[in-house]
């Protein structure tokens, strides 16, 4: 699998970023400093996209990924994570 770093085509770029939001579980702690925004139950597969796209797009270090809850067992949050 290649990294961000070797994929040229923004959009291979985009699928990668996508498809890392439900497989990268990220804990509390990590990516404090980046911001973010978050799907929590909401959003679409074209919501996703055209973020992930409008930050890379604006030049922006850009990861994805998903925490789970400790409230509500087996819930997930998806988040866009960039700086």
């Amino acid at each position: 699998m290649r990294t961000l770093l070797e994929i040229f085509d923004l959009e291979d770029k985009v699928e990668a970023l996508y498809s890392n939001m439900f497989d990268k579980c990220y804990s509390g702690n990590e990516l404090i400093a980046w911001h973010k925004v978050s799907f929590f139950g909401g959003g679409n597969m074209n919501t996703y996209k055209s973020k992930i796209k409008e930050l890379l797009l604006a030049g922006f270090n850009v990861k994805s990924g998903y925490r789970t809850s400790s409230m509500v067992w087996g819930a997930k949050t998806h988040f866009i994570f960039w700086k």
